[in-house]
């Protein structure tokens, strides 16, 4: 089906100034995304704020300069989580995409007041990451317990905790990394998105060997000697005519079986033993009465 010309046209006008995002990791409800939202683009024009059943948002902005500001920006976070964001256009796919690096923020604590600028701090997140901006609190010095930056992590590398500050009068120092929120990892892709443990690829295992058959297993074409083992103790004597009489080689499966069942039929029983039928229904041994 091939719809008229201009159709088309009309709808991307509704979503022109649209941006359509996702957060990496488990998702937030819709009326915190909104509230959020809100409080972050009010000012620039949001209109309206929707999403869908597979976890995207969509953030209509009244104008096309407004949605710039908003992309220009090198990432927005919402509740400490990532929040990634592309401009919509015809024919997008709404697919997550799989992220090598992504953008978070860190604290930073036992940062000496002199490295309290935006150079100094500058350079002691670099051994987290890549520095991208601090937040208000900690450009104005108006918090001096911790600095907040915003880094470029990367999933190929190891996460810092701390590491050595080696100021100018020779001290070593240490400092204190903390992340606001650390994202699922893949060691094996490589990839933040999923953990190691929900790798698509590695949980496309091939299917379990089948066990090893043992000395005795049964092969095709096999022979297997059946022995009849009678209830109570068997005698030396006994013994090695049993050995005559049931070490003959009988092929496997149930032919097999039902060649042996015959041929311990037709061995004659020994001198002095004989067998004993179960009375049928009603009867009784003899000897017994209902009495005893």
């Amino acid at each position: 089906m091939k719809p008229p010309q201009g159709i088309a046209e009309e709808g991307c006008a509704i979503w022109e100034n649209t941006l359509v995002g996702y957060f990496l990791g488990q998702r937030l409800a819709y009326p915190a995304v909104n509230s959020i939202a809100q409080r972050l683009w009010g000012k620039l024009g949001l209109e309206e704020v929707l999403s869908s059943d597979n976890g995207f948002y969509f953030f209509k902005l009244k104008s096309e300069e407004n949605l710039g500001i908003v992309l220009d920006r090198a990432s927005w976070h919402m509740a400490n989580r990532l929040l990634v964001l592309k401009r919509w256009h015809p024919n997008l796919s709404l697919l997550k995409e799989e992220m090598q690096k992504i953008t978070l923020w860190v604290k930073l604590f036992g940062v000496p007041l002199e490295y309290w600028t935006a150079q100094g701090l500058s350079h002691l997140a670099s051994a987290v990451g890549k520095p991208l901006y601090t937040d208000s609190m900690t450009a104005s010095r108006r918090r001096i317990s911790y600095a907040r930056v915003c880094v470029e992590v990367d999933a190929a590398k190891n996460w810092i905790k701390e590491f050595y500050l080696l100021t100018e009068n020779g001290k070593w120092m240490t400092v204190f990394v903390e992340y606001d929120w650390i994202p699922s990892i893949c060691s094996s892709c490589k990839v933040f998105g999923h953990s190691s443990a929900a790798c698509p690829k590695l949980s496309k295992q091939s299917d379990p060997a089948p066990p090893e058959k043992s000395a005795k297993a049964d092969q095709e074409g096999e022979w297997v000697r059946i022995r009849r083992k009678g209830k109570g103790k068997v005698s030396e004597g006994d013994g090695e005519a049993n050995k005559e009489d049931f070490g003959a080689k009988f092929p496997k499966g149930q032919a097999g079986l039902d060649q042996a069942a015959d041929a311990m039929d037709a061995i004659p029983p020994k001198e002095g033993l004989t067998n004993t039928a179960l009375p049928s229904e009603g009867e009784q041994l003899s000897g017994l009465s209902s009495e005893d």
